[in-house]
């Protein structure tokens, strides 16, 4: 949403300014000065709504998968975790600077810029996936992983030309002497994550800005580092 505030915004300017030098009033401009204030006013509303039921998600249902709501991808309130129905910890994305903060809110895709995400769980673990050089503006992106102090490991985009012939979004995970694959088609498609080419867990959004991840049987020893991975690779590809 921060994109269509600045393009509101720089609107509403023009058409102030546009106002001042003309210097009469004319109805029409004043029309138009009026719906973008109100627009503006709108989307933050509508906004500051999304970020307190992100805080305050909780799961409506008794199924068996790992759960989480996010719909605002730019700003660092926590969101949560629940793992069938009982709360297992907190997300938030974090910046390293204001301005990287303020560049991601007018891009479309405000997910893929100076990505940051710190991991608190109720059993007092904690992860952080840090961005490598991420003044990097194309190409690949990777982050390392680390609980507490400890590296335990890495994450890559895959931006390959055999994925973008294929409208694929894809990325690995490195950790525990493992490589996982997630892989999607898309925004709405199911997300798979493989290892060897062996399906081991899967995500997809269940309704709305609900999100759901159902790690397979044998997983879940890595099931919390398999989620966290969807999450990031949510925000990163704004599925």
């Amino acid at each position: 949403m921060g994109h269509l505030m600045l393009l509101l915004f720089a609107v509403l300017v023009g058409l102030t300014l546009r106002l001042i030098v003309n210097g009469q009033f004319e109805m029409d401009q004043f029309l138009l000065i009026l719906l973008c204030s109100l627009g503006a006013v709108g989307i933050l509303l509508f906004e500051k709504n999304q970020i307190k039921r992100d805080r305050n998600f909780v799961p409506n249902h008794s199924g068996n998968q790992m759960v989480t709501r996010m719909s605002n991808r730019l700003v660092s309130s926590s969101k949560q975790i629940y793992d069938y129905n009982k709360f297992i910890g907190t997300y938030r994305r974090f910046y390293n600077s204001s301005w990287k903060r303020f560049v991601a809110g007018i891009m479309r895709r405000p997910g893929h810029w100076y990505l940051n995400l710190s991991f608190l769980f109720s059993d007092g673990e904690e992860y952080i996936f840090v961005g490598i050089n991420e003044n990097k503006l194309h190409g690949n992106q990777k982050w390392k992983v680390y609980r507490g102090d400890e590296e335990v490991g890495l994450v890559r985009t895959d931006l390959s030309i055999k994925n973008a012939s294929k409208l694929k979004e894809s990325l690995f995970l490195e950790y525990d002497h493992k490589t996982y694959w997630y892989r999607s088609f898309g925004i709405g498609s199911k997300t798979e994550v493989s290892v060897d080419e062996n399906t081991v867990a899967s995500g997809e959004r269940a309704r709305g800005f609900v999100y759901q991840f159902t790690p397979s049987h044998g997983t879940e020893h890595d099931a919390k580092m398999l989620c966290m991975v969807y999450i990031l690779f949510n925000y990163q590809f704004g599925q």
